[in-house]
């Protein structure tokens, strides 16, 4: 009963915004455009990509982009070891992203992790 009475009160309160007599505030919105050919202060009037320091330009051209070399930025290592708790985990579990980066440490290899003393984690069983 409480949620139908609400309801009602939410629709009498928005049909009441919408009555043509009275002060309608909505219709005095207005819409203020640039006077030159400006985005957010980017592009300029001359369209010319090379016209003003900082702008942005039109077109980027092909031979400036660069691919990417497919290596993340994270340090190197499939296997992540936490140096606190001494349990190392594949670089993918959830733990090993939990882990602070000072306390961690990478292993490229399992038997590297184990020969430093790791044991490995429950959950992503390296």
């Amino acid at each position: 009963m409480k949620r139908i009475s609400i309801l009602i009160l939410a629709l009498i309160t928005l049909c009441a915004c919408n009555t043509g007599g009275g002060n309608n505030s909505h219709a005095d919105v207005s819409v203020c455009y640039p006077a030159d050919n400006s985005v957010n202060g980017y592009r300029t009037s001359s369209g010319n990509s090379s016209a003003a320091a900082g702008s942005m330009p039109d077109e980027i051209p092909i031979t400036s982009v660069k691919p990417g070399t497919g290596k993340s930025n994270k340090k190197s290592g499939s296997f992540v070891g936490n140096k606190k708790s001494h349990v190392f985990h594949k670089s993918s579990c959830a733990s090993a992203k939990k882990t602070k980066d000072e306390n961690k440490k990478y292993f490229s290899t399992r038997d590297e992790a184990v020969s430093a003393g790791y044991s490995p984690c429950g959950s992503c069983k390296p």
